[in-house]
């Protein structure tokens, strides 16, 4: 895992790379270096900073063959397969010199073939062309833009290219609300002005000063194809888990004792007998904390378990930090423990697995239980008015009926508009709800049509996309950390969507299918509630975010609405999330000094 970043310009600019670089170090504390290439034009500029996991002495970069160079991050699967098709063989762990070898044999032809976590920069000897790709689903991050100065930029990150000032450093107000209502920086939202997020399963192809954008065709299959079977998932679940647990390092995993990471757990513990390390993060507050979940876990299989105690004393300590230190705005406040685990956890390893990406595929999230609700009130022909029994707040959390009466009030709205305004709106921004913010995106997606794979496919295109992968990716990078997602397997991936989704969920349950996997371990933890990765805000909330954002952009509609709420629903779940979107959009303008207009 890696930090990769470049630029093209008319002349050499060794001392800016030099510092583009080192900008990056975080994500590749083990080596870095550059590289510049005459393209008799002008100039490239490669810079990669390395996190070694496979191939440890061998793995340098950018790695240079005779017909091509490459900078790199990410991992690659598979590795026996793709060997086989490579003429050239390497003896070596190291899965960049085997994608070097492949691209140099194949160019862009090479993509169809990858099952990965990646985004790499190729540039090819003979053709005199750059190719920027990243994986099937955009796990690892890749931006790409261009300037006065310098007509191609790109980086792993935001951040550096505003510092050296290679890109200007210009948002809009559309841009900010289109952010703060898909929950994070979609693919098509330029949050800075002229910089954009390569799409997932695609690339740009640099050649003559010209550069295209071009989408690979995706192959991934569609669902209701494939009946589950507990035999079959187990065979697939284990070798993929056994092929993310290969490595030149340790590969441990990150347990919440959650339905996911238990699994995860129990497959490597006992189909492979590796006794890794398991790491929980727990809290003082008893509303937060799962330790106990785990703990038990951890002791039936015999794992070293390493119990983490989030300092919430230290809160305000950890979020200065944090927001000083993001390359872009995270608006799920779970960033925080997030950020928090990954620091710890990297001082006993470099490698660790998580369940990301398991509530998309196989049914995970209480907003699909809903639907199944909301299908059967549909059929008894109940109106808006007819529903207001569903106004019940029933946690401190976002419980289901509460959920329920978010659906009520937009019955006469397109699903899609549901379950978007659903995850990523509140009372405070009511303005995503009235001025039918999402209907463009549901236009280009063709998502007139209600179908429970719509709403998997939703999820996946946004949530994961700006929540999730953006959130994983973002706390463990800034701190050397490699988190593997095998649920987000190719192999698995496609296995996935061959099934009939509505089937993975109940009106009483989620995650059927994978509860029934786990019975074959634990029938008790196969019953547990999905609980979230949460954390204790309160304090800070009222103590530093709702002051800051009161005093800070007044000129702001979105802000001045605060003044309409009172206290008890900024220490609601809702009113928190609330606050720490505005406050990690605004703090992170506000620190790296970016023009509004």
């Amino acid at each position: 895992m890696c930090g990769i970043i470049g630029f093209i310009s008319k002349g050499r600019k060794e001392d800016l790379i030099k510092n583009l670089v080192n900008s990056i170090t975080h994500r590749g504390p083990d080596d870095n270096d550059y590289l510049i290439i005459d393209l008799g034009n002008g100039f490239l500029h490669l810079g990669s900073a390395r996190l070694s996991i496979n191939g440890l002495n061998d793995g340098k970069m950018p790695m240079e063959s005779d017909s091509g160079i490459i900078i790199y991050n990410g991992e690659l699967f598979e590795i026996n397969k793709l060997k086989n098709l490579i003429e050239r063989q390497t003896n070596t762990s190291n899965d960049t010199k085997h994608l070097l070898n492949l691209l140099d044999q194949e160019g862009v032809n090479a993509l169809n073939h990858l099952n990965g976590m990646y985004s790499f920069a190729y540039f090819n000897k003979k053709n005199n062309e750059l190719i920027l790709h990243r994986d099937n689903l955009g796990i690892k991050p890749l931006y790409f833009g261009k300037s006065v100065n310098y007509p191609l930029v790109f980086s792993s990150e935001i951040k550096p290219l505003l510092e050296n000032q290679l890109i200007e450093n210009i948002t809009s107000l559309e841009s900010i609300y289109d952010t703060l209502a898909y929950g994070g920086i979609r693919k098509n939202n330029e949050f800075i002005k002229n910089l954009k997020s390569l799409d997932k399963n695609s690339y740009v192809l640099y050649k003559n000063e010209n550069f295209s954008i071009n989408k690979i065709i995706n192959t991934l299959p569609e669902g209701n194809e494939e009946k589950f079977e507990i035999n079959k998932f187990n065979t697939l679940f284990g070798e993929v888990v056994n092929d993310h647990l290969t490595a030149d390092v340790d590969v441990n995993i990150l347990l919440s004792g959650g339905i996911d990471s238990s699994l995860l757990s129990y497959f490597a513990s006992q189909n492979f007998n590796k006794k890794v390390k398991v790491f929980t993060l727990a809290y003082e507050n008893s509303n937060f904390n799962e330790e106990d979940r785990a703990n038990k876990l951890a002791k039936s299989l015999e794992l070293e378990h390493v119990k983490l105690k989030f300092p919430t004393e230290k809160n305000t300590e950890i979020i200065d930090d944090l927001i000083h230190r993001l390359p872009e705005p995270i608006l799920d406040p779970s960033i925080v423990p997030t950020y928090y685990l990954s620091k710890e956890v990297s001082k006993y390893t470099k490698a660790v697995l998580s369940g990301d990406g398991a509530d998309e595929l196989f049914g995970g999230y209480e907003w699909y239980r809903a639907m199944k609700i909301k299908e059967i009130l549909t059929k008894f022909r109940l109106k808006n008015t007819q529903l207001n029994f569903l106004n019940v707040n029933l946690s401190s959390h976002l419980g289901i009926f509460t959920k329920l009466n978010r659906f009520s009030t937009l019955y006469h709205k397109n699903f899609a508009q549901q379950q978007l305004i659903w995850q990523n709106s509140s009372p405070l921004f009511k303005r995503f709800i009235e001025n039918d913010y999402y209907d463009e995106y549901i236009y280009n997606k063709k998502l007139n049509k209600f179908s429970y794979n719509n709403l998997r496919d939703i999820d996946i295109d946004i949530y994961l996309y700006t929540n999730i992968l953006k959130k994983s990716d973002t706390a463990s990078m800034l701190n050397g950390l490699e988190i593997r997602p095998p649920f987000l397997d190719r192999r698995l991936v496609e296995y996935a969507l061959r099934l009939d989704f509505k089937k993975q969920f109940s009106i009483f349950q989620t995650k059927l299918n994978l509860r029934n996997v786990l019975k074959q371990f634990n029938k008790t933890q196969s019953n547990f509630t999905k609980k979230g990765f949460t954390h204790d805000f309160k304090d800070w909330s009222l103590n530093v975010g709702i002051p800051y954002l009161k005093t800070y952009s007044k000129d702001f509609e979105i802000i001045k609405e605060l003044d309409s709420f009172d206290n008890e629903y900024f220490l609601s779940h809702a009113g928190i999330r609330d606050v720490w979107k505005l406050y990690s959009v605004f703090k992170w303008l506000d620190i790296n000094k970016t023009d509004v207009i």
